[in-house]
């Protein structure tokens, strides 16, 4: 069996990218901490230091002296890199021109930061229910009312604002109440519970708690590096300079790198007929790959 040769092209394509950590990939890639970061780390997937376009790339077999592997990828291969996520900050609170008045009072301005759109009190009662249990209702808080000296009560001015004044509205048994006891009614301002969730990034993972009548959201981890279910890293192509050849050499696949400009691939003095014969005479061997190995010394990629 012959020697299979691998054109140059399969595992010196100037696109392939090797990266030291998800900071390298970040200043490779524009800069951009949040926006030019590689994608949130996958500890179910093998790590992989590098990206490419589709292809065919020459990678070190894991444990194995002087084995490879070809691998051919159908799409470009993207980067799972261990470490945490960049998330996005939130953004800041935009103002608003809604106002509450009473009659003959001039209006009074709304605190943007207690306005949040409806589906946004949804979908958190939603977050809040799954993790504690707690079933909440959003409600539209109605306009103030002010009982001295006598009760009158206010209205909204919505004028554009399309968000609203929403509470999250429930009962929880009373803390060291009789389980007989009636439960208490608890309110939340859905708006300041969302800015919770997002005081660490929109999207950091975490969780809801409740402790008697308390909600509070607990950070979760996201130094996201690999676990003991995370499959070996997928090691990087070889990279060759413009001179260098690659021969897998059957019945073991071993690897050899060599110099077509005609010195070996250590810098040693074999020219290029020299390494033709040596290439015909082992394309006959079928002995010991291992020891042959051995027998060219630095040819052999180690």
């Amino acid at each position: 069996m012959g020697a299979t040769y691998l054109p140059l092209s399969a595992v010196t394509d100037p696109r392939v990218t090797v990266y030291a950590s998800r900071a390298d990939y970040v200043t490779r890639n524009g800069g951009d901490p949040v926006n030019n970061q590689p994608p949130m780390f996958d500890p179910t997937q093998s790590v992989c230091m590098w990206s490419g376009p589709a292809g065919s790339y020459v990678v070190p077999r894991q444990g194995a002296t002087n084995n490879v592997v070809l691998l051919n990828e159908a799409t470009p291969v993207v980067p799972n890199i261990p470490g945490s996520f960049n998330w996005p900050p939130a953004p800041p609170i935009a103002p608003t021109n809604m106002t509450y008045q009473y009659p003959n009072y001039p209006p009074m301005p709304v605190d943007p930061s207690t306005l949040c759109l409806q589906a946004q009190a949804v979908a958190l009662a939603s977050r809040i229910l799954k993790d504690t249990g707690l079933s909440l209702t959003p409600a539209e808080q109605p306009a103030p009312t002010n009982y001295a000296p006598t009760q009158i009560t206010a209205v909204y001015n919505y004028a554009d604002e399309t968000r609203r004044v929403w509470n999250l509205v429930g009962s929880v048994a009373a803390s060291g109440a009789a389980p007989s006891a009636p439960a208490a009614a608890v309110s939340f301002n859905a708006a300041a519970l969302l800015a919770q969730e997002s005081r660490l990034g929109v999207g950091y993972p975490g969780t809801w708690s409740l402790t008697g009548q308390l909600l509070e959201w607990l950070p979760g981890n996201n130094n996201q590096l690999p676990t003991a279910q995370t499959p070996p890293d997928l090691d990087t192509p070889i990279v060759l300079t413009p001179t260098q050849s690659v021969v897998l050499l059957p019945p073991m696949m071993v690897l050899m790198v060599m110099d077509i400009a005609g010195a070996a691939s250590s810098g040693g003095g074999s020219d290029s007929a020299t390494l033709q014969q040596l290439l015909g005479l082992l394309q006959t061997v079928h002995a010991d790959v291992q020891k042959i190995g051995a027998d060219l010394g630095d040819k052999t990629l180690a």
